[in-house]
């Protein structure tokens, strides 16, 4: 049975500061292993044990099939802790999104190519691709733009507030 030691918890809490200090914060293994002197099988337990304790949350790929893919993108699970922690408010955003969709039960994936969208969520066979931003976000080519600090939908695009009543 795996272990956590004291090294392990210096690594979860530079694990905490990277996503606290990042924006939108990218998974690279062997960059992290490297920086916090870590085999990759570690990273990837600590990962594992950290988002099944709900700390953080993965987003994955699209068709992601990799058995040991830690995803595109790491967030905290609890958008809160960017308000708290006084980091990036675009992840704050994207955390608070991803949230919202989870709670609701759709699943969320990364898109490769994010200078088209952000996310595609799912729920059964349903899909809708999605784009999120501040006030003035374009919806490049996403079927919906989230947007930060605006009132009222208008087209496809939909205040970011709005996306706390679907769950």
């Amino acid at each position: 049975m795996p272990t956590i030691s004291d090294n392990n918890l210096r690594v979860m809490r530079a694990i905490i500061g990277t996503l606290a200090n990042s924006s939108i914060p990218r998974v690279q293994v062997s960059s992290l292993c490297s920086d916090w002197g870590i085999g990759a099988e570690k990273l990837y337990q600590l990962l594992f044990v950290m988002e099944n304790v709900e700390l953080l949350r993965i987003i994955r790929l699209q068709n992601d099939t990799k058995a040991r893919s830690v995803g595109a993108k790491m967030l905290f699970a609890d958008p809160c802790a960017y308000m708290v922690l006084d980091a990036d408010q675009g992840t704050e955003r994207e955390a608070y999104v991803v949230n919202c969709f989870a709670q609701a039960g759709y699943s969320i994936s990364a898109m490769r190519n994010e200078k088209e969208r952000d996310y595609v969520v799912t729920l059964g066979k349903q899909s809708m691709t999605l784009e999120i931003g501040g006030k003035s976000k374009k919806p490049k080519n996403a079927d919906y733009v989230l947007r930060d600090n605006t009132d009222y939908p208008v087209g496809n695009a939909i205040p970011l507030w709005l996306l706390g009543m679907i769950w």
